[in-house]
């Protein structure tokens, strides 16, 4: 089952962005697939988070938008929601600890953490992932 992380989502989404056909195909592709796939709280947010940033758009999505484009994802018969569960914590210490994670890599590594504790793959076009022992990746 894939996740797609936040990029994904943001590129899919924003019809400015340079990966707007290929991510939208990607996750067009997930939505209609009879397979599940699968979101989780932190990418949700995270996609709020930057959609929605002045600082990053010119022309930021609205809020409703935002959160209609989620819930486009959320409702389909073949998401799952998956969150952080009991091994979280080790798996996630385990990836900050092996790669020296600071900074932005922390949240790479809380993200990894989560697909590879629920044995998902992660859908990204961040190569920073490929960091992370035992993350299973679907380049975009």
């Amino acid at each position: 089952m894939i996740l797609p992380d936040i990029n994904i989502l943001v590129y899919a989404h924003r019809t400015d962005s340079p990966y707007y056909l290929k991510a939208a195909k990607a996750v067009d592709g997930l939505a209609e697939s009879i397979s599940p796939f699968a979101l989780c709280s932190f990418v949700c947010s995270g996609f709020l988070r930057i959609v929605t940033n002045h600082r990053i758009f010119m022309e930021p999505t609205s809020l409703s938008d935002g959160i209609q484009f989620l819930e486009s994802l959320l409702t389909l018969d073949n998401c799952r929601t998956v969150e952080p569960g009991e091994r979280h914590w080790e798996i996630f210490s385990t990836f900050v600890k092996e790669t020296k994670a600071t900074g932005n890599l922390i949240s790479d590594a809380y993200l990894a953490s989560i697909v590879v504790e629920h044995g998902l793959e992660l859908l990204t076009h961040d190569s920073d992932f490929k960091r992370f022992s035992e993350l299973k990746i679907c380049p975009l």
